[in-house]
């Protein structure tokens, strides 16, 4: 790689017109390292409108986007795509970044860190919470306590009362399952493997004040569900240490 080319802005090319890419190609915009040259979406209309706003290229799909000239591919598009387009990505030589999940199962996301390393390309998880100051900080400064007993986590910005539904389709979006792998990911990065999780769910009435109408305990060993997670990423950030042994409690 030369010198000029170390100077000029990474081209960025997005897939993805959604509130996740919005939110990514504003970023991109924002910084004068990056050029968001190239977006394609679910229609060639859909990425013709969002493409305009950044003077970017619109492609009718993701095949003709990685062929083009581009030095990194973001995919924020919908979960069942993320693993064949990072696969199709980091095989034409193109750095990666994917919203989380890598995939919808371990074995295909693990296949998909070990191509990374062998292109010695980057593949990024797009979980900015591993990037905070916050959690650097706590990374940098927790052997100043000794071995903690119980951690909680709590959310910086909490919706009460909740949201009337939650919308979660494996296979194309939502947070409630999904999305909260990603702060689970926060401990695990600290603490290292789960042994095992106990967790409590409770349901409400839709459109209802009432209390909970059912609610439902569940306690398993993680060799159990943890292998069916999508959370391979953890093989490639988690950092394994002295402190695995401990337990890290999440409390809602």
């Amino acid at each position: 790689m030369t010198f000029l080319k170390l100077l000029m802005p990474v081209r960025v090319g997005l897939v993805g017109t959604g509130y996740a890419a919005k939110l990514r190609a504003d970023a991109f915009a924002s910084d004068d390292r990056s050029d968001l040259i190239a977006v394609c979406g679910h229609s060639i209309e859909s990425a013709i409108a969002f493409a305009k706003n950044y003077s970017a290229q619109a492609y009718a799909s993701w095949t003709e986007l990685i062929a083009s000239d581009v030095d990194l591919v973001v995919i924020a598009t919908v979960n069942r795509d993320h693993e064949a387009i990072a696969r199709a990505a980091l095989t034409a030589g193109k750095h990666t970044v994917v919203e989380y999940p890598l995939a919808l199962n371990a074995a295909a996301a693990a296949e998909l860190i070990d191509l990374a390393q062998a292109q010695q390309k980057l593949l990024h998880v797009e979980h900015i919470e591993l990037l905070s100051g916050i959690h650097q900080t706590l990374v940098r400064e927790l052997g100043q306590i000794g071995n903690p007993f119980y951690v909680r986590y709590a959310s910086i910005n909490p919706q009460r009362p909740a949201p009337a539904k939650w919308t979660y389709q494996p296979a194309l979006f939502g947070f409630p399952f999904i999305g909260a792998l990603s702060r689970i990911h926060r401990l695990t990065h600290v603490f290292g493997t789960i042994d095992s999780v106990a967790c409590e769910a409770r349901f409400w009435a839709v459109q209802s004040a009432t209390p909970p109408v059912s609610a439902r305990r569940y306690s398993a060993s993680a060799a159990d569900w943890w292998p069916k997670l999508s959370m391979a990423k953890a093989k490639r950030c988690g950092r394994q240490n002295d402190r695995s042994s401990s337990r890290a409690i999440a409390v809602p």
